[in-house]
């Protein structure tokens, strides 16, 4: 395939190098299918959480925080003067690993 006429609809037509024995394109059920429309599968997504990942979902949800260093921090993003020190970072992760 020319991909000069990559864009082209009629020369993707033509197109017979993707295509199974004898040139005739396989057919993919709901392949021209977009999310919401009504044709194609009807196939979803899920996620299963672990009781320790649901654990920390709850404490998350409850722990305490200060508003205030919050706000202070997101003003000085905003301002382009918060800096990060990475040897406080290193230290903080070198701590951290020490559990």
């Amino acid at each position: 395939m020319d991909i000069k006429n990559l864009n082209n609809p009629s020369a993707r037509a033509n197109d017979t190098t993707r295509s199974g024995a004898g040139g005739a394109a396989a057919a993919v059920p709901g392949a021209d299918a977009r999310p919401g429309d009504g044709r194609g599968s009807t196939r979803s997504d899920a996620v299963t959480l672990t009781p320790a990942a649901r654990g920390l979902s709850a404490m998350g949800a409850d722990a305490p925080f200060d508003r205030d260093r919050v706000d202070a921090i997101k003003d000085a993003i905003a301002r382009g003067e918060y800096t990060v020190d990475p040897d406080r970072i290193a230290q903080a992760i070198v701590e951290l690993d020490d559990f």
